[in-house]
């Protein structure tokens, strides 16, 4: 399968969930969201309007869709279920509950540097090591989602169940 074979297929199947995607078909896919985003990226800085342009706001949103079902396709393809994607959700678990677990810590400091105007680089320090264990499982969650999708996403076609053909065995 070729590069613009892949893009046409999956714009093809641009709201489809139901059957399979090749590895070259997502990856082929990753490859052109990843060089329209760039161009997007690169028009939105040529143009002045900052990180997050216009334009690259505009491809983000309409390429979303197709790479969530050839995302599901492809893990289908892989012998997972599309029910698997609902773990992306663990890394925002993960930072509400070290937010809501450390409020005390977090208010603390939002007070110091309210009263001194500033913060000083001891109390910097403090409070990115105060922050590690409200960020710190949600990137956990989601280096380990990330590696597991990526893992899955590598992982040869299941074979297809041959359909069963009555025959006459003698």
């Amino acid at each position: 399968m070729q590069f613009f074979d892949a893009v046409k297929i999956v714009f093809k199947k641009y709201a489809d969930f139901r059957g399979t995607a090749t590895r070259p078909e997502y990856w082929w896919f990753m490859l052109f969201v990843y060089l329209v985003g760039l161009i997007a990226g690169s028009i939105d800085l040529a143009t002045r309007q900052g990180d997050f342009g216009t334009v690259q706001t505009i491809t983000s949103i309409a390429l979303f869709l197709p790479q969530i079902t050839v995302m599901v396709r492809r893990n289908r393809d892989a012998g997972f279920s599309a029910w698997w994607l609902t773990l992306w959700v663990l890394p925002l678990v993960a930072m509400f509950a070290g937010i809501f677990g450390n409020l005390d810590t977090l208010r603390n400091f939002y007070v110091a540097a309210d009263t001194a105007g500033t913060i000083s680089d001891e109390q910097g320090v403090q409070l990115l090591l105060s922050l590690l264990p409200v960020f710190g499982p949600m990137l956990i969650a989601f280096a380990a989602v990330g590696i597991f999708f990526f893992v899955v996403s590598l992982l040869p076609s299941k074979p297809k169940k041959q359909p069963v053909v009555a025959t006459i065995d003698y």
